[in-house]
């Protein structure tokens, strides 16, 4: 994925915002989504590592095989929370919520330095197509898709040594600030 974009800011009010999370959710529920709980029936064949993230130590599976997102923000506001992403094996519908439970924190304060925003989904299967979205979630509880709305597709591939290491020292998702000159998003 390749892109640059402005943090957006949802138009018309929260209650719209809301209305949609709440319906989003309703059918999430009815689908049996459950949230951002695994729907794999099989482990995964991946090895267990240790990663310090925001100072609490966990256990992540490192797979053989990821589909990495990134993007980049060229300014952000301060009512900027977090970003959500989300994952379906069906193009054009939202499916799942992979981070609910750790979100990619924005900055939270109004910046014109960007951010590099870097996201791996490890729970994938080879054999299998992935769509993505992402959603900017405000302070005031509004919500944004990112990208106009539309949806990336993943693609799987093996994970690398320098990957591995990433992920063991930053954990699945992590920000950066970018300096003048650093390469955008991927």
């Amino acid at each position: 994925m390749r892109d640059t974009l402005q943090s957006p800011r949802p138009q018309g009010g929260t209650s719209r915002a809301w209305q949609c999370l709440y319906w989003a959710a309703v059918m999430a529920l009815l689908l049996g989504l459950g949230g951002c709980r695994s729907t794999r029936k099989t482990a995964p064949s991946a090895e267990e590592e240790t990663s310090a993230t925001r100072g609490v130590t966990k256990k992540l599976k490192i797979s053989a095989h990821r589909v990495r997102l990134t993007w980049t923000t060229t300014a952000e506001m301060a009512d900027g929370r977090y970003f959500l992403v989300f994952r379906s094996d069906k193009e054009n519908r939202q499916g799942a919520c992979l981070n609910a439970l750790n979100p990619m924190a924005m900055t939270g304060t109004t910046t014109t330095v960007a951010q590099k925003y870097v996201y791996y989904d490890l729970d994938v299967e080879t054999s299998k197509t992935y769509y993505y979205s992402l959603y900017a979630m405000w302070k005031d509880g509004g919500r944004a898709p990112i990208l106009g709305g539309r949806q990336m597709r993943g693609e799987v591939k093996p994970i690398t040594d320098v990957e591995r290491e990433q992920i063991r020292q930053k954990g699945a998702s992590w920000r950066e600030a970018l300096t003048t000159g650093s390469p955008g998003a991927h």
